[in-house]
C-alpha cells in the first residue's frame, strides 16, 4: 500500500458522504447508532418505506451492502465518534 493511501481513502469516502442528500445523511448517522428502520422512521417522522429507499440509495452511493459498512465509512471520515 503506498504512502498516503489511507488519506486518499478518507478523502474519497468523505466525497461520497457529501453526495448524500441531507436526509440520507441523517439516516446514515442513525444507522451508525444501530437504530432499526422502525426507529429511524419514528425519529424522522417518515414512513418505513421511505427509510428503506434512503438506505438503498446510501448503499448505492457508498458502494456497500451493509449497515456495518456505512458505519465504518462514517468512522473513517470522523463524522461519528466511537
Amino acid at each position: 500500500m503506498r504512502k498516503g493511501s489511507n488519506d486518499d481513502v478518507e478523502k474519497n469516502t468523505y466525497i461520497f458522504f457529501q453526495q448524500l442528500t441531507g436526509r440520507e445523511r441523517e439516516v446514515a448517522k442513525l444507522i451508525s447508532e444501530s437504530k432499526t428502520n422502525h426507529e429511524i422512521s419514528y425519529e424522522l417522522i417518515i414512513s418505513k418505506k421511505t427509510v428503506e429507499k434512503h438506505i438503498t440509495s446510501i448503499y448505492k452511493k457508498f458502494e456497500v451492502d451493509s449497515r456495518v459498512a456505512v458505519t465504518r465509512i462514517l468512522i473513517m471520515c470522523n463524522l461519528i465518534e466511537v
